[in-house]
């Protein structure tokens, strides 16, 4: 036979201290976490591989189109989710003139992606329209219509939860109006870790700085949605990257043949509580169950 149980007047005071705990626990779990853009930058000297069996990057959905001057890519695939400023992205789209925008909804205009907004400019002043993007070299570059050995070329390799999406450009003009290949370079974005990483290639010509083309130098970091950006001090020697330090561009150095720049995120990306379960009901030694799931893009805390 079963009896019932009566809460006393102390169980019934636990009771209440508990709702009490419960009921602040559950506005701090639905408090919004907020995305920190905060990286680490490292270097390093891996070597220079090229590119193999990579997919060409196309705008409007030719080859040709990309190689010229101030060319925006169709969207690309990026083969799983990237993390970048407290959002979780699955595509980009590749500039000719050395970056990246997670900004897809970027249409090219007229159907080639050109735009003097994609030209080098002042990071204080980016356009919000191209933002986020990440630079591993941004300047006023071209491909080749001089230089038929140009190639923009992307691929995702390795097996999940590891793979990397890599996006090359292979024997390219600093500036514009150089007659052949100035540097190669490399991005690449890592899956989990959202680790973002730059690797070069000196090629034979040097840097263009007279003409139309000529910006006073490149622009190498990462800039968030917001505006904030880790920018590189210079391309040589031992270069730092500063949160929100410095607008100009001025590099004007190849980074080395093997030279690898690297930004770590060091922070949480906006993860956010989706769900909260618990057993009832809740009484005087009785044992509570909080099951809380955390959605967002890799690493949270």
């Amino acid at each position: 036979m079963m009896h019932p149980t009566f809460l006393t007047p102390n169980s019934c005071s636990t009771l209440r201290k508990v709702r009490s705990w419960v009921a602040l626990l559950m506005v701090l779990l639905a408090a919004p976490v907020m995305a920190q853009f905060t990286y680490t930058f490292s270097t390093g000297t891996p070597g220079y591989t090229n590119l193999s069996g990579g997919t060409n990057v196309t705008t409007g959905g030719n080859v040709n189109n990309f190689l010229d001057d101030e060319e925006h890519s169709d969207a690309i695939n990026l083969g799983f989710t990237f993390g970048y400023d407290g959002v979780a992205y699955t595509q980009v789209k590749v500039n000719s003139n050395g970056f990246i925008s997670l900004e897809t909804g970027d249409v090219p205009s007229g159907g080639t992606g050109t735009s003097s907004a994609y030209s080098n400019q002042n990071w204080t002043t980016v356009s919000t329209s191209m933002r986020p993007i990440i630079c591993p070299l941004w300047d006023d570059l071209a491909g080749g219509t001089n230089n038929t050995a140009s190639v923009a070329s992307y691929a995702t390799t390795g097996s999940a939860p590891n793979r990397v999406f890599t996006v090359e450009w292979r024997n390219w003009r600093w500036n514009y109006n150089a007659n052949n290949a100035v540097i190669s370079f490399q991005c690449k974005l890592y899956e989990t870790t959202n680790v973002i990483e730059f690797i070069y290639r000196a090629d034979p010509l040097a840097i263009v700085t007279t003409g139309s083309g000529y910006n006073s130098g490149a622009s190498i970091g990462i800039i968030s949605g917001s505006g904030s950006y880790y920018r590189l001090s210079n391309s040589g020697g031992s270069p730092t990257a500063v949160l929100n330090s410095g607008g100009v561009n001025n590099i004007l150095t190849k980074p080395a043949t093997g030279q690898l720049y690297r930004f770590t995120p060091s922070g949480c990306s906006g993860p956010s509580i989706s769900s909260t379960t618990s057993n009832t009901p809740i009484c005087a030694s009785s044992t509570l169950t909080l099951n809380t799931v955390a959605t967002g893009t890799a690493p949270l805390s």
